[in-house]
């Protein structure tokens, strides 16, 4: 069990079979919603980790395939994903070497940990590389995590962990994660 990498995340990625901008259109139709804080500097790989979403069948959204976000960065987008991070029932960060440099990771992290409750925040650690770290960003290892797990003798999935911690005492990502509300790891 360890990091996913960009190719695990293409082998998840190739088995959607139709166009991930639809994700944005589909957000409004599900029980749970996710809001993707990502690094604009990994917007190459971001369609590949909403595909991976999408292949187990978990919608999330992304500012920029929001056809209401502003062109332009202001102050009308700090509010509008202010008021997205809050009405999204999960939180994931994609964490990659590129979120140690940004800044608005970071502030989207610290709002959602204002308003959310801490088994409704994941971090989802991709390396881009095998010689990719994450030393900078310690104080994610405070967030549960979604990592390849093997739980109760099943197969390999996504599963979302306890904060520093890979046991069994994970929660299948796809079933038991999404589904439960204000989840408090034991």
């Amino acid at each position: 069990m360890g990091y996913y990498t960009l190719t695990d995340i293409r082998s998840y990625s190739n088995k959607v079979r139709f166009p991930v901008n639809e994700n944005a259109n589909r957000l409004g139709k599900q029980k749970t919603t996710i809001f993707l804080s990502h690094s604009h500097a990994d917007s190459d790989i971001v369609k590949e980790i909403v595909a991976f979403f999408l292949a187990i069948d978990i919608y999330i959204y992304v500012d920029w395939l929001d056809p209401t976000m502003p062109a332009i960065t202001s102050i009308e987008t700090a509010k509008k994903i202010k008021s997205k991070i809050k009405s999204c029932d999960k939180f994931v960060v994609l964490l990659t070497e590129n979120s140690k440099s940004s800044k608005w990771v970071p502030w989207e992290l610290g709002w959602a940990d204002g308003v959310k409750i801490l088994g409704d925040i994941a971090i989802f650690p991709v390396l881009r590389s095998t010689y990719g770290d994450f030393k900078g960003v310690e104080y994610m290892e405070l967030y549960p995590k979604i990592q390849e797990g093997v739980l109760e003798g099943r197969r390999r999935e996504p599963a979302v962990f306890p904060p520093s911690e890979i046991s069994s005492s994970g929660k299948w990502l796809s079933d038991s994660w999404l589904h439960q509300r204000n989840l408090i790891f034991s």
